[in-house]
């Protein structure tokens, strides 16, 4: 998967954000799924999210190495704006 070719070629200063879409499942579930991505991939984040939870407001879950996670609920641009104030925090 190309995911999992990115940390070799762009190194360990880059910071890799991989995404997860799910369907109809639990937010343990979905936050496991996440986590094992990055654990397998070497990623640094990953935003996950459910397909049921896609409308005229989104809600996402944003994901690092150790399970731990913020949710962000709102617009489209709303949860955009927090994802890039997460992902850009050193």
């Amino acid at each position: 998967k190309l995911l999992a070719s990115l940390r070799s070629h762009f190194g360990p200063v880059s910071k890799i954000v991989g995404f997860k879409l799910l369907s109809s499942v639990s937010e343990e579930s979905l936050i496991e799924v996440a986590t094992k991505q990055i654990q397998d991939n070497q990623t640094d984040l990953c935003v996950a999210n459910d397909l049921m939870e896609i409308g005229a407001s989104r809600r996402i879950h944003v994901v690092d190495a150790c399970g731990n996670y913020k949710t962000i609920a709102g617009s489209t641009q709303s949860v955009a704006d927090q994802m890039t104030e997460i992902i850009e925090v050193p």
